[in-house]
């Protein structure tokens, strides 16, 4: 765990470097030491120096002065109209290079088609412009919110779901596609009926409850699996929720919503079916977490 911490240290400390410290060289130019931004654009005017990198998450960069650096951009685009001494990277967007645009080191773009976790994309005047989409972050924060507190409400239930999907992994499958198909028919029949009709709400919360219950289970599972080391539960479902998003942000041929639709969904719901919660048949009391 300890290069974990390590990581999210050296994490910390690069985004708290100064951002934007301006020093003004003479009345014609300006050089910084460095732009970081997050859901914005960044504009390097005509007669601007940067002497050092300039990395954007989320937004486009548009150089039209002159770089004496790298120019990176995550989820957004890039437009050289100027001199970047560096490379030139995008990861999940484009890059555009105008007449006067001049770049002395590597153009690499990277997933440029790639919808990445968290980011909006809009087409205006056949324009990309990509966004923090913050609707989804405040879904996907919800959505472990919930897992937190449904594991921390049966922690042993999650446990023995998790331990026993690696042989009910089918079994759960069918039972989650048996249920999604006898969804919509029961929700058709209450509809036909009035007391029914009161009764939707109370049915859609239920699906939605035994979907929380198995989601929790099928994301310790997945953290546990891809960290493949001794870490609590709370942060093993905190790394499969991740996961989760990162499949739902492939957008090749609509695969990453099959995927959800087809496989995480179904099998969530047929977890939780099919083990009765954790309770299908007698489980020895487990103590501690360490199933693999």
């Amino acid at each position: 765990m300890k290069r974990y911490y390590k990581f999210i240290l050296s994490l910390i400390i690069f985004l708290i470097i100064p951002i934007c410290n301006v020093k003004a060289s003479s009345p014609n130019y300006v050089v910084t030491e460095g732009i970081i931004k997050f859901g914005e654009n960044i504009y390097i005017q005509p007669g601007q120096i940067e002497s050092t990198d300039v990395i954007g998450f989320g937004g486009d960069i548009y150089i039209n002065g002159i770089v004496h650096g790298n120019v990176k951009s995550i989820g957004g685009n890039v437009y050289i109209n100027g001199n970047v001494d560096g490379d030139v990277v995008s990861f999940g967007g484009k890059i555009t290079t105008g007449p006067k645009g001049k770049v002395n080191g590597k153009i690499k773009e990277k997933f440029k088609n790639m919808n990445l976790p968290f980011l909006r994309k809009n087409s205006i005047y056949n324009m990309t412009d990509y966004k923090f989409h913050y609707s989804r972050i405040a879904s996907v924060i919800l959505l472990g919110i919930l897992c937190i507190v449904v594991y921390n409400l049966i922690p042993y239930n999650e446990l023995k779901m998790a331990s026993s999907l690696d042989k009910s992994l089918g079994k759960s499958l069918l039972y989650g596609y048996i249920f999604m198909i006898l969804t919509p028919v029961i929700i058709m029949t209450l509809i036909f009926s009035i007391v029914g009709i009161i009764l939707i709400p109370v049915v859609l919360l239920i699906i939605m409850g035994i979907f929380i219950i198995g989601f929790t289970a099928l994301c310790l599972f997945l953290g546990k699996r891809l960290l493949k080391s001794r870490v609590s539960p709370i942060v093993s479902i905190l790394i499969g929720i991740i996961f989760y998003e990162l499949i739902r942000s492939i957008v090749f041929i609509g695969l990453g919503k099959l995927i959800v639709s087809l496989f995480i969904v179904p099998l969530s719901i047929g977890l939780a079916i099919k083990t009765k919660f954790g309770s299908l048949r007698p489980w020895r009391r487990i103590d501690n977490d360490n199933w693999n």
